[in-house]
């Protein structure tokens, strides 16, 4: 983290405790620590650093158990997160290059150098982890391997017998899906999302219990990808709404390619009840 002691004991932004007491990892880090796990059988520390242990590593260092060592040339900016995923590690955060490779925002190491995951991210990656044998991650990016990605994506590792370009990929949803707002109950605002496997025309309606619309939240043509809306329980006056059930509806309408006036007959609608209390 951002300290420099641990239980009154001098521990430059990493301590270890033993059930007891706190310890310092050597000398500790030059600057903040962020984020950690275990490779390899050995302690991974991510953060803004440029030192550890006295030895020089750019953002992230590996600990042994008695000394600190570098992971190839590190970064050019700060690791905010890190994960172990099909026998790699990887860092997502802030910097553009990976042991001197260029690696936006997030980058995997294999025991002796530094790769990027597709063409990475628009911009800062603040989580990982996996699910599903998929690794998530979230940050402040807005397309994941060039793809619409509202600030979370999937990287998807495919089965060899798959008829894929490469081994991985950035994937996209796979149906259109209107997930549960949360929180639920809300107030005063919630959060709504919402999935597109292909582009389409999208509407997100609120409607209360006599079926009235009071508010579109969205309503335009959208690309493939996971998108989140807040919607802050006023209707399309800008008036705040009584506490109660209200509807959202999601409606997604493919178009034909070559005859976009006319719809493809995919008219994907979906509804999610919710709770405003005041």
């Amino acid at each position: 983290g951002r300290f420099t002691t641990a239980g009154g004991v001098s521990a430059n932004y990493i301590a270890s405790w033993d059930g007891f007491s706190w310890s310092p990892l050597g000398t500790g880090m030059s600057y903040h620590v962020y984020a950690l796990t275990v490779y390899d059988n050995k302690l991974i520390a991510g953060g803004y650093f440029t030192t550890a242990g006295g030895v020089s590593a750019n953002r992230i260092a590996s600990w042994d158990g008695s000394s600190w060592d570098t992971l190839g040339s590190g970064m050019n900016s700060g690791v905010e997160a890190l994960a172990v995923y099909d026998n790699r590690l990887i860092a997502g955060g802030a910097f553009t290059t990976a042991g001197g490779v260029s690696a936006n925002y997030i980058a995997s190491w294999d025991g002796s150098s530094w790769s990027p995951l597709g063409s990475g991210m628009n911009y800062w990656v603040w989580a990982l982890a996996v699910y599903d044998n998929n690794l998530m991650v979230g940050g402040s990016f807005t397309t994941a391997g060039g793809k619409v990605s509202a600030y979370i994506a999937e990287w998807t590792k495919h089965d060899p017998n798959d008829v894929v370009d490469g081994d991985n990929e950035w994937s996209l949803p796979q149906d259109f899906r209107l997930e549960q707002n949360y929180p639920n109950p809300f107030n005063p605002a919630t959060t709504i999302e919402f999935n597109l496997p292909v582009r389409g025309h999208v509407k997100i309606e609120i409607f209360n219990l006599l079926g009235q619309k009071v508010q579109t939240l969205v309503d335009e043509y959208k690309s493939a990808g996971t998108y989140y809306i807040t919607w802050d329980g006023t209707d399309t006056g800008g008036n705040p709404l009584a506490t109660g059930i209200y509807f959202c509806r999601f409606r997604a309408v493919v178009r034909q390619a070559h005859h976009p006036e006319r719809s493809r007959g995919d008219d994907h609608v979906q509804t999610k009840k919710m709770l405003l209390i005041k």
